[in-house]
């Protein structure tokens, strides 16, 4: 007899104990991270962790609009972000031309688009010059060159602290 469905079963099974009792999240949507294994842990936040973040209404909306981002588990319906941390409470964060300034300090090869991937106009919530409040962090990604992210759409509240575990 064919034991390789009962083996499958297991390994769907266990797995799904440890994504609950581990409190791990798979990437294999956001292009922001690299693909893999995640776990959710209580710390603060600090520059270069990552991080996930529901967005507020009318960004998700526009980013589901767009394609950016799909449905998913937040309020809105709409898929959380996972981003690194760039700019924590306290931070002066500037938008000059296509340059990004935290603290003065130029972030290198990270820089605001007027037009995304499929040559529409990107809306921008955030322009200027601000300072980061309380609970709320300055989000980018490094990994993908034209994320859309808070050089975009500003400052916002994190979900959760991601750890990663096993990442391609």
């Amino acid at each position: 007899m064919k034991r390789w469905p009962f083996y499958i079963l297991v390994f769907c099974a266990g797995v799904s104990v440890l994504v609950f009792t581990q409190n791990l999240y798979f990437n294999i949507y956001s292009s922001s991270l690299p693909i893999g294994i995640y776990r959710k842990i209580n710390d603060t936040p600090k520059k270069g962790m990552f991080v996930s973040s529901c967005l507020t209404v009318p960004i998700a909306r526009l980013g589901l609009r767009n394609g950016y981002l799909m449905k998913g588990r937040c309020r809105t319906g709409i898929q959380p972000v996972m981003k690194r941390i760039y700019g924590v409470p306290g931070d002066s964060i500037s938008l000059v031309n296509d340059r990004i300034l935290i603290n003065g300090e130029e972030i290198a090869g990270i820089n605001v688009l007027d037009i995304d991937s499929k040559g529409r106009k990107i809306y921008r919530f955030f322009e200027g010059q601000t300072t980061l409040t309380d609970s709320y962090y300055f989000l980018l990604s490094d990994y993908k060159k034209n994320s859309w992210d808070s050089r975009y759409w500003g400052a916002v509240s994190i979900e959760f602290v991601l750890e990663p575990l096993l990442t391609f």
